[in-house]
């Protein structure tokens, strides 16, 4: 498995590219924009970097991996951003730097997902298969130009995402599937018909109109919460934040739901349901894929066998094991 810092990543493809396309900066009405082609010996695509407003950038990748490679990420800056996987398929990591170093979400993002995420600080890596071709798109704001944007709309959206712009360490991850509608608005982005001026207002206008359809569907699902009578409390919230911290410490032996909901202080219903609400996924469904994650880690340390690795992470059963890693990765756990 190639791992590559972010920095290395970016070297690799602007000292092998060819620029195909570059916009300047116009009385300061658009600010700038590339296009960039390359083709090296551990991948080959096209990246593209544009500057919508200051503090709004959108980034394209569209690129294919020659091996299985690693790309670690890190960000220093409180950020809001969608993240939309138009085709192909990455696994992505993402770890919270603050306030809880230990907190980590794992989870695979294939063709037509995305999540949408508030972070004061976090660092992580994208895990790309070999040859298979991946577009993927970044929308990404600075908390203040997130806010300006979104305006009063702002007390609409989950509870979550307005702690986490509030909280000087705040965090909130959401992920969502994109919508055949979500999807021809981040086609149209890139598939500009004008030049000049022109060219960056029906970018911009595009990408406000990408930013109004996410924030609607985000504000549906609080009132589809509050139709149904799942309302999730702040207190309710920072205890199922508590659970995952709780699952991600017991994963060899992680508690039933039953006694999860009563170690934390909440009915299985509203923990089970709620969890999925906030994270995507049930509790059981958590706790087998950071199995996999944590498996995986310790393979590629290569410190234990896979005996001991399958043991570690709550296996005891090896060919079980086996398949598990095998349907989660591609791989069987004897080949990293």
């Amino acid at each position: 498995m190639l791992q590559l810092s972010f920095d290395e990543f970016q070297a690799l493809i602007t000292q092998n590219a060819r620029l195909a396309e570059a916009d300047n900066q116009t009385e300061g009405v658009y600010h700038t924009s590339y296009r960039a082609q390359f083709n090296t010996p551990v991948c080959e695509g096209i990246a593209t970097n544009i500057t919508i407003r200051e503090d709004i950038t959108l980034i394209r990748y569209e690129i294919t991996f020659r091996e299985a490679t690693t790309v670690q990420m890190q960000s220093t800056l409180p950020q809001a951003g969608f993240w939309h996987c138009l085709k192909g398929q990455v696994t992505l990591y993402r770890q919270n730097t603050v306030p809880r170093p230990d907190s980590q979400l794992h989870f695979r993002m294939a063709s037509r997902g995305a999540f949408f995420y508030v972070t004061a600080a976090s660092r992580g890596w994208m895990q790309f298969e070999p040859h298979q071709p991946v577009r993927a798109l970044f929308l990404l704001f600075s908390y203040p130009a997130f806010r300006q944007l979104v305006g009063e709309q702002l007390t609409a959206l989950p509870p979550g995402v307005i702690a986490a712009l509030q909280e000087e360490n705040g965090y909130y991850l959401k992920t969502m599937k994109i919508s055949s509608q979500a999807m021809a608005l981040c086609e149209a982005v890139f598939d500009n018909p004008y030049e000049g001026r022109s060219r960056q207002f029906y970018r911009e206008a595009k990408v406000i109109e990408l930013l109004a359809y996410h924030i609607d569907q985000l504000s549906k699902s609080v009132r589809g919460q509050e139709s149904t009578g799942l309302k999730l409390t702040a207190e309710e919230e920072a205890r199922i934040e508590h659970c995952r911290e709780v699952l991600l410490a017991s994963l060899a032996n992680p508690p039933s739901l039953i006694a999860l909901a009563k170690q934390i202080g909440m009915s299985d219903y509203r923990l089970k349901n709620g969890f999925r609400q906030k994270y995507g996924e049930t509790p059981y469904r958590f706790i087998a894929d950071q199995r996999m994650f944590k498996a995986r880690q310790l393979l590629l340390e290569g410190a234990l066998s896979v005996s001991e690795v399958a043991a570690a992470v709550g296996y005891t059963s090896l060919g079980t094991f086996s398949n598990s890693f095998y349907e989660k990765f591609g791989i069987r756990p004897s080949e990293l």
